[in-house]
């Protein structure tokens, strides 16, 4: 699809880019943190890249905007090598996604841009991001005198290394989960499906790790407070500490330095703890 208009791009709009990129959709907040450029600055530069084609641009009644790259922002990305030549013909769906969806990603989002911009201050970075589709696996248990096979499909699984020098701990892997819904069968589906697949050893031909964290979000410390509770009851002891539950009401994605804090909770005990041991 041709550009509107010719406008000339800038090394800060290839910065926007190489962030859309990684964290697929952004809002103009999402994009204050990371370059740390002025929340209008920003959102008049990006309504220009939105309408020469650059950006896509999804509008939602009383929510703000959330951008995702357009066909001009994929081909100057093409053209850097930063992402393959296959994403020039891939169709853009962003104006199709539905509301749920959407909301969703936003709190992946709000994660991983935390986690990022937190990281600058406590000196660790993120090393390894993954999320959608290729992340999608099935685990396979003896349950009861019969088998059960449950979806294991993080929303993302990441790596975080300490940037210091000597290293103060060595990489941590992490399975999230952004978890916006109400309570149901489904959480204890999860749990399970979390545990059979890190004692089957999935982990370690899927993402060539050792071993690895859960990291489950919530909307509440109500919801964080039952499901660490309902993990606790399946889970047998020595698991328990690898599964981490906090909430938006622990920490604040607008104020990332908040993530440093200990905002965790665990079915191991009934302390409060960092998401990331070291700091």
């Amino acid at each position: 699809m041709p550009t509107k208009k010719r406008l000339q791009i800038t090394p800060h709009d290839a910065v926007i880019f190489r962030y859309l990129f990684q964290h697929r959709m952004l809002r103009i907040d999402h994009l204050a943190l990371l370059t740390g450029r002025s929340y209008e600055a920003l959102k008049h530069r990006l309504a220009d890249l939105a309408g020469a084609g650059y950006l896509t641009c999804k509008k939602r009644p009383f929510q703000k905007h959330i951008f995702a790259l357009g066909r001009g922002a994929v081909a100057q990305l093409v053209e850097q090598g930063i992402v393959p030549k296959e994403m020039l013909t891939d169709r853009i769906r962003h104006q199709e996604l539905k509301d749920l969806f959407l909301d969703h990603s936003m709190m992946v989002s709000d994660f991983h841009v935390a986690l990022t911009v937190a990281g600058r201050a406590a000196d660790f970075k993120i090393a390894t991001w993954r999320q959608g589709e290729e992340l999608k696996d099935h685990v396979t248990f003896r349950k009861r005198g019969g088998l059960e096979t449950l979806c294991v499909w993080p929303d993302a699984f990441f790596t975080l290394e300490d940037s210091k020098t000597p290293a103060r701990w060595h990489p941590i892997a992490f399975a999230y989960e952004a978890a916006r819904q109400r309570q149901s069968r489904r959480d204890r589906d999860k749990i399970l499906g979390y545990l059979n697949y890190f004692q089957q050893g999935q982990h370690r031909s899927k993402y060539k790790v050792d071993t690895f964290r859960v990291v489950t979000e919530t909307l509440t410390k109500a919801r964080a407070k039952n499901l660490c509770t309902l993990a606790g009851e399946i889970l047998p002891k020595p698991a328990r500490k690898f599964y981490l539950f906090t909430s938006l009401e622990d920490f604040s994605p607008s104020a990332p330095e908040t993530l440093l804090g200990t905002i965790a909770i665990t079915p191991h005990d009934a302390h409060h703890r960092r998401l990331i041991s070291g700091l």
